[in-house]
């Protein structure tokens, strides 16, 4: 014998309660109440070309597909605040070993200075670097119309020549040497 339950629900296929599922989800993400009666689209739609006896087991369907979106929307935000947490402790991380590097070279740079037989030499070197203002493509899409929308930065090439300052310490030998005569010699009688 038949329960209830299968008596009401043995005019419904899968496909019927998959799409009255659905019908939840977008009502979710349209931000309607969670009551299938007031879903316009949902009754008029779909529950109306329905059997009046089917219509709480499809009601229920919508409901749960309801909740089902609201989880899923609540796990991915889940998800993007760990993926945020985590870029920033990167961010962090990076920021502090560039910090570390930074005062490395500076204690090397004081230990050099101190030392009389190294001197500190400023060369500039110039270095292609992408264009600002166009990004690299060389072009503005936004521009098109003033002389079919080149760069008038980078003339169209997409980089720029940019004027870098390197400072190189650079060991003084004729110093040395002048302050150390006999080194040639102690030299020759270590080796």
């Amino acid at each position: 014998m038949k329960s209830f339950k299968e008596y009401l629900n043995e005019s419904l296929t899968n496909d019927d309660l998959v799409r009255a599922r659905y019908f939840g989800k977008k009502a979710y993400s349209r931000r309607i109440e969670n009551n299938p009666k007031k879903d316009v689209v949902f009754v008029n739609g779909f529950l109306n070309g329905m059997d009046v006896k089917t219509h709480s087991t499809l009601e229920r369907e919508y409901k749960k597909g309801y909740e089902e979106a609201k989880k899923d929307e609540d796990s991915s935000k889940l998800r993007s605040t760990k993926s945020s947490q985590q870029a920033l402790k990167q961010a962090k991380q990076r920021r502090e070993l560039e910090k570390k590097e930074a005062e490395r070279k500076k204690e090397e740079e004081k230990k050099l200075e101190k030392n009389p037989y190294y001197k500190k030499t400023i060369e500039y070197d110039v270095e292609d670097v992408t264009c600002d203002k166009c990004g690299g493509a060389g072009y503005i899409e936004n521009f098109k119309h003033n002389r079919m929308g080149e760069c008038f930065k980078c003339k169209t090439k997409g980089t720029l020549k940019q004027r870098v300052k390197k400072v190189k310490w650079v060991f003084d030998q004729t110093k040395y040497d002048k302050d150390h005569p006999n080194a040639d010699w102690w030299e020759g009688m270590i080796s």
